[in-house]
């Protein structure tokens, strides 16, 4: 939000530079809100702004139907400027419950059935930053790339599933956002600030996509067999790392409740179980969209908020 510039407004020049620092200050602690009846009631029972209380409040009010100028006030409560911590509308006590009464979900796929084609992935088959077999392991050592180009069946079963997406609290304006990515210069960007829509939202920006929603399974049993034959060295090397978590989940011991445990038959071929305890919750996935995909839907609002507020 640093980055981008409010609409001109009254706000500020009615309650006066006294007020305003008074008010900042009460924003940052908590011990205001950013609404016009916030402001009303606060500044009744301040010295600096109670005679400025109603006008102020209008002029408040009238300032925040400028998205980018709610955002800001919004954000000002938040850390690391204010004392409050970013919250959601569910907590981790309401995901807890929600996975508790989720159903359950089970899937095989045989080593015949896998679709290799990752040309539509979001990643196009990049591998950058992937471990290989094992956590931290490399994706392109030999022991990772037998496993790889051999044929893996799998077995997968969750006592819950739950897709979980809580809705951001005030530090999140979504028509701000969405004004900011349909500008791809002018306002609301300030022209003064190095952040920009290119190193934003460009090609090598920093947010090129959004996470819509979490994956979360309780109570889970996945049994990958590859059918690579693994020499006895090979055998020790990933029995040994095991403890670093296994594809595809690379859960540990100590990891939330997770495990996995590596045995072999007698023909070399490696059997993986992962497992976690009932009723924890693990996050196996994410549904990440583009930002034209999880801010298309302002564009319409951009364009006339872009008009209502920035027009020459």
């Amino acid at each position: 939000m640093s980055a981008l510039l409010a609409a001109p407004n009254s706000f500020q020049s009615t309650i006066g530079p006294a007020c305003n620092n008074a008010y900042t200050q009460a924003v940052q602690n908590g011990d205001a809100g950013t609404s016009a009846i916030d402001f009303r009631n606060w500044a009744l029972t301040n010295g600096a702004c109670s005679p400025v209380a109603v006008s102020g409040a209008s002029a408040l009010a009238a300032a925040m139907l400028d998205p980018v100028f709610a955002a800001q006030m919004n954000v000002t409560a938040y850390k690391p400027v204010g004392k409050k911590p970013v919250d959601f509308s569910q907590d981790y006590s309401k995901l807890k419950q929600l996975l508790k009464n989720a159903p359950n979900r089970s899937f095989s796929v045989a080593e015949s059935s896998w679709n290799t084609d990752v040309s539509q992935s979001w990643t196009k088959s990049a591998n950058s930053g992937f471990f290989g077999l094992w956590g931290g392991s490399s994706s392109t050592s030999e022991v990772s790339e037998k496993f790889a180009s051999s044929g893996v069946n799998l077995d997968a079963t969750f006592e819950h599933v739950l897709s979980f997406a809580p809705t951001p609290g005030d530090w999140y304006t979504s028509s701000a956002l969405g004004l900011a990515f349909h500008n791809q210069s002018g306002a609301p960007w300030d022209q003064s600030k190095p952040i920009n829509w290119t190193n934003t939202f460009g090609p090598q920006g920093n947010m090129q996509r959004f996470m819509s929603s979490l994956v979360v399974v309780s109570g889970m049993s996945i049994v990958v067999t590859s059918s690579a034959v693994y020499t006895s060295d090979e055998q020790n090397q990933i029995t040994s790392n095991s403890q670093n978590g296994l594809w595809p989940f690379y859960t540990s011991g100590g990891s939330g409740g997770s495990s996995s445990n590596v045995s072999f038959d007698n023909s070399g071929h490696m059997v993986v179980k992962t497992t976690s305890k009932p009723g924890v919750p693990v996050v196996i996935g994410a549904k990440v969209l583009s930002a034209s995909q999880y801010l298309g839907a302002e564009a319409q609002a951009a364009k006339t908020l872009t008009k209502l507020f920035f027009a020459a």
